[in-house]
C-alpha cells in the first residue's frame, strides 16, 4: 500500500502544480484584457457607448421634423440614457464625420447629446 502511495503521490502533486500555474495563468491574461480593453474604451469614448448602450441605440438617417422646436441639451450619455430608460425610448443616433449626436424624444421634449470624435466631449 505505501508503494501505491508513492506512486500515486507525484502524480498528483504534479496535476496540482500544473493546475496552480494554469490558473495563475488565466488570472494573468484576463488581467491583461481587461486592462487593454479598459484603455480602449478610454480612447474612444463613442466603442464605449456602443458596449454600454449598444441595445438602446436605433442608427437613424436624420433627427425627426421639429425636433430643434423642442430640443433640450442633456449633459452627458450617461443622462440621455437614464431618460431613455424612464420614457422607455430608444436612443437615436445620427453618425457624422466630426461628431455622432445621440438624442431620445420624449414626446414633449427633444433631449440631445453630441458627441466628437477624437476629442472632448460637451453638450452642444
Amino acid at each position: 500500500m505505501h508503494m501505491a502511495d508513492a506512486l500515486i503521490s507525484p502524480t498528483v502533486g504534479g496535476a496540482m502544480w500544473a493546475a496552480s500555474l494554469g490558473l495563475a495563468g488565466a488570472l494573468a491574461v484576463g488581467l491583461f484584457l481587461a486592462f487593454s480593453i479598459g484603455q480602449s474604451l478610454k480612447k474612444n469614448p463613442l466603442e464605449a457607448v456602443a458596449v454600454k448602450y449598444g441595445g438602446m441605440i436605433a442608427d437613424v438617417a436624420q433627427f425627426p421634423p421639429g425636433a430643434k422646436t423642442r430640443e433640450v441639451q442633456a449633459a452627458s450619455i450617461d443622462d440621455l440614457a437614464r431618460l431613455a430608460e424612464h420614457s422607455g425610448s430608444m436612443i437615436l443616433r445620427v453618425t457624422g464625420d466630426k461628431a455622432d449626436e445621440f438624442a431620445v424624444d420624449t414626446g414633449q421634449a427633444f433631449y440631445r447629446f453630441v458627441m466628437k470624435k477624437g476629442g472632448w466631449n460637451d453638450a452642444q
